[in-house]
């Protein structure tokens, strides 16, 4: 209870050290229960720590101690736990095995709600395996059992979970269906994380499809969550969301008027990636104005921060940007020595498609010389 305690402060050396104690003298006095939930709190601790492989080892010795008792509960909990590590470094067919092993646990205690837990996280395997009709099932079959139990938490995170796989399948009318389902609820239940989470994800969605108009009203609500929690990081992403529909929208002023806000938060959130994101959007809308000056200035700033942070892909985007900003100020010799640009950039991530729009680009450039 010490070493969990101080893990809790935030003191992972005293944490290790009073847990390594715990473990130490349930060896001694032979208590399998305890020794099991020594290594389980050491191998938590390590998996904070992003210790991941060492964190496994641990768990993993934790689980056959359960598993050597007969305790159900604790083979459950420590499957699960693992099946989580082994999906957060990729490797599926382990996270597949030890979710399913605790789904079938649980199962077996009939405990309903890590039930629906462990099915969304077999659903999680198959998602990131790229697999999403099987993925639906799984958190379909989770929702269903959090409907039975009425747990408005377990719903959430299921159709959270389903509004993910649809994204992935590109089903846009169950996006939308499961979108709105999970923003309702997610407001009923008083839960703004998950609304504002679901928001994003359907929004993203939605300007990605081309449906500008329909993402305004729930990026604003966004904003309005993100405000209320006094949360900088989601009024960057709300604001950011809003800048775009009204660049797609044409409403030039609303634009540069949500990317400037988004601007200032980025800067306040010290988020360099972010500003020179930013900054090429704001170029972008200028010179929609035909403020070409102050365009290539904005583009200039964009591309000067992501050589500071050397992001190749970053650089590329930005100096794509200028090139249209010098080509639409009629600088056409320095729009093509940006496309060049893009194209080393680009090259050196070995992006192909990447290197083949910007040749295109440069083609129809070299014509206007």
């Amino acid at each position: 209870y010490k070493g969990i305690a101080f893990a809790r402060l935030g003191n992972t050396q005293f944490a290790q050290r009073a847990l390594f104690r715990s473990l130490k003298l349930a060896t001694e006095i032979g208590h399998k229960a305890l020794q099991a939930d020594a290594q389980a709190q050491i191998g938590q601790l390590m998996a904070e720590r992003g210790e991941s492989e060492k964190a496994i080892s641990r768990l993993e010795q934790a689980l056959a101690i359960a598993l050597e008792m007969g305790d159900l509960l604790r083979t459950m909990t420590l499957a699960g736990k693992l099946g989580s590590l082994f999906l957060g470094m990729q490797s599926l067919d382990k996270a597949a095995d030890y979710y399913a092993q605790a789904l079938h646990t649980a199962q077996q205690l009939k405990l309903p709600r890590p039930e629906s837990s462990f099915l969304i996280g077999l659903g999680n395997v198959m998602l990131a395996n790229d697999e999403p009709d099987a993925a639906v099932e799984q958190y379909e079959t989770a929702l269903t059992v959090a409907d039975n139990l009425d747990d408005g938490h377990a719903q959430i995170a299921a159709l959270t979970s389903l509004l993910r796989a649809y994204i992935a399948a590109g089903r846009q009318s169950m996006v939308q269906l499961y979108g709105d389902q999970v923003i309702r609820i997610a407001r009923e239940q008083g839960e703004p994380l998950a609304e504002i989470t679901a928001i994003n994800l359907l929004v993203d969605f939605l300007l990605a499809q081309g449906h500008a108009p329909r993402t305004v009203a729930y990026a604003e609500r966004g904003l309005e969550i993100a405000r209320a929690k006094e949360d900088w990081g989601w009024q960057l992403t709300m604001l950011s969301h809003l800048g775009s529909a009204e660049l797609a929208l044409q409403h030039w002023g609303d634009a540069l008027a949500h990317f400037t806000d988004a601007l200032t938060q980025a800067q306040q959130l010290q988020d360099e990636a972010a500003q020179a994101q930013l900054y090429g959007r704001i170029s972008a809308v200028l010179a929609a104005m035909d403020r070409f000056p102050e365009a290539i200035a904005a583009a200039e700033k964009a591309l000067s921060i992501a050589e500071v942070i050397d992001d190749k892909r970053l650089i590329g985007e930005q100096q794509v940007l200028l090139a249209f900003a010098y080509y639409d100020s009629g600088e056409i010799e320095l729009a093509v020595a940006c496309c060049q640009a893009a194209i080393s950039a680009y090259a050196a991530l070995a992006d192909e498609p990447g290197v083949e729009k910007v040749r295109t680009l440069l083609a129809e450039l070299s014509t206007k010389q």
